[in-house]
């Protein structure tokens, strides 16, 4: 007789099966790339690259990345200034546990880095991560646009495409009024509010409490200057972008022209949205060498070039996390006359053992800090 499994167990079950689930989805599509596609005129292609143009390439991306990186600190400069180092070490961090672990865990990394050093709730920093992905998601539908009109990929990609398109154009739509707090929202603020009064004081609380924070990340939107500036990086980044899938294309050799690039950046987006394992690997190698093959390249080529692509995408930030991720050495603590105070430069105060006293009347000595004493 067959035990009814309760939804709840059920669902519990299928998520803390997901990495393996995605995992292996991730193998499949390694096997049927490396089964498909010729490895000995895929490892030629690779054996003779440009390196000058390779490491061009290289080069356009990590600055990519340091720009991506800018534009998620102009989005959190409303919550707090976190100036210039610290966001870029968490995203750098946090891409590379995402290019290692499925699920995009590297969000949460990314998230307890920052949380760890500044006042910003986790729940306002997962709406400017929302925010990443809908600037992102309009850079992708104008690079879907140009991918549609100008460039055969498939038609495979072109119906993935035109699905992602009508995503964003939703998303877009739902965090435009989540932000400024009009349209549908507006109607939907008093059953809300009937809805969690009924709730218990910590539940209802807690509920509010993420609302707010929600609509506080998502503030961003509500500035003009802010959106204007954040527009103009994401272009700056995503140019750097294409330009690097145009120099890794001409380093091994094959001629495409800047226009299918582009389209290869969003082949690539949508090819890291898929379920997969870490770094979107097996996924990944298959949409891009197919897109790549649409284009009239050969079929060793094109694996190869998908290869040196997901390469470049992984490796450097990879092995730049790793040391940007272990914890920073105390400093030694420091005379009384040689501290600045430090309160107008960010820095905190510690309570701590403060020095010994003597009492004049009783003669017991006591430990703690001077105002304590007082």
């Amino acid at each position: 007789m067959l035990r009814r499994v309760p939804p709840a167990s059920l669902r519990a079950a299928v998520f803390r099966r997901w990495p393996v689930i995605v995992t292996a989805l991730s193998a499949l599509a390694l096997g049927a790339f490396l089964w498909r596609n010729d490895l000995d005129g895929m490892w030629q292609s690779l054996a003779t690259a440009d390196p000058v143009a390779v490491t061009s390439a290289l080069v356009l991306f990590v600055g990519h990345h340091v720009v991506r990186a800018a534009r998620w600190r102009m989005l959190l400069a409303h919550l707090h200034d976190c100036g210039r180092w610290l966001p870029l070490r968490a995203m750098t961090v946090g891409v590379a546990i995402n290019n290692v672990a499925p699920a995009k865990a590297g969000h949460f990394g990314r998230a307890h880095m920052i949380s760890a050093q500044v006042p910003i709730g986790r729940v306002a920093m997962g709406s400017t991560f929302l925010l990443e992905a809908l600037f992102d998601g309009l850079l992708v539908l104008a690079f879907i646009g140009v991918a549609v009109a100008f460039v055969p990929v498939g038609p495979e990609i072109q119906s993935s495409a035109a699905g992602f398109a009508v995503f964003m154009l939703l998303v877009l739509g739902l965090a435009g009024m989540v932000a400024t707090g009009r349209g549908p929202t507006q109607l939907l603020q008093r059953p809300l509010r009937a809805t969690t009064a009924r709730l218990p004081a910590h539940v209802r609380n807690a509920a509010n409490g993420s609302g707010q924070q929600l609509q506080d990340g998502a503030a961003a939107l509500r500035s003009r200057r802010r959106v204007v500036e954040v527009a103009i990086t994401s272009v700056v980044a995503y140019g750097l972008l294409a330009w690097s899938f145009f120099l890794l294309a001409r380093g091994l050799g094959i001629q495409l022209s800047f226009a299918e690039a582009i389209a290869l950046v969003a082949v690539a987006n949508l090819a890291t949205a898929l379920p997969g394992a870490g770094g979107g690997i097996g996924t990944f190698e298959v949409m891009t060498a197919h897109a790549v093959d649409a284009m009239g390249v050969s079929d060793a080529s094109a694996a190869a070039y998908a290869v040196a692509l997901h390469a470049m995408i992984i490796v450097p930030i990879t092995l730049l996390g790793d040391p940007l991720d272990r914890p920073e050495q105390p400093q030694p603590p420091q005379a009384d006359g040689q501290r600045d105070g430090g309160i107008g430069r960010g820095r905190s105060l510690r309570a701590g053992p403060g020095p010994c006293v003597r009492d004049s009347a009783s003669g017991r000595v006591a430990h703690g800090s001077p105002a304590a004493l007082l």
